[in-house]
């Protein structure tokens, strides 16, 4: 583990897309926002919150949903093919491909920050956080 990797864990696209595919999952399997808490503390550490790690999660789940609130996402887009530009290694004379993304043809992503709402995403923020903590981490 290097500081690289642990910031793409809590930066990268996909590693927030999997937390919000998780807020969107306990929020709908809680009627309340302690009982999601809750069970996105059984999903991720098969453990119920201690009284003090509800509370942090409750309010720091108010404080980014107030940040929420204030931003717009918009839609990624996925290429379906891009040009590269090298040089041919021998003249060292420039040339251009264009490569079809086949990974993209049938790429269904998850949801996406533009499609939930702020409450989601300020859930997310702490699906993420939980995500990559050190009790999260399963080494086989």
């Amino acid at each position: 583990t290097v500081a690289p990797q642990a910031l793409t864990l809590l930066n990268g696209g996909e590693s927030n897309e999997r937390a919000i595919a998780l807020a969107v999952r306990v929020s709908g399997e809680a009627a309340t926002a302690a009982e999601a808490i809750r069970r996105l503390y059984q999903l991720a550490y098969a453990r119920l919150p201690e009284p003090s790690e509800l509370e942090n999660a409750l309010s720091a789940w108010d404080r980014f949903t107030e940040i929420e609130k204030n931003i717009r996402y918009q839609a990624d887009t996925f290429p379906r093919r891009v040009t590269r530009v090298a040089n041919e290694e021998n003249t060292g004379e420039e040339f251009s491909f264009t490569e079809e993304l086949v990974e993209y043809e049938d790429y269904v992503a998850d949801r996406q920050p533009h499609e939930v709402d702020a409450k989601i995403r300020g859930l997310a923020n702490i699906c993420l956080g939980i995500l990559n903590s050190n009790e999260f981490l399963f080494i086989d």
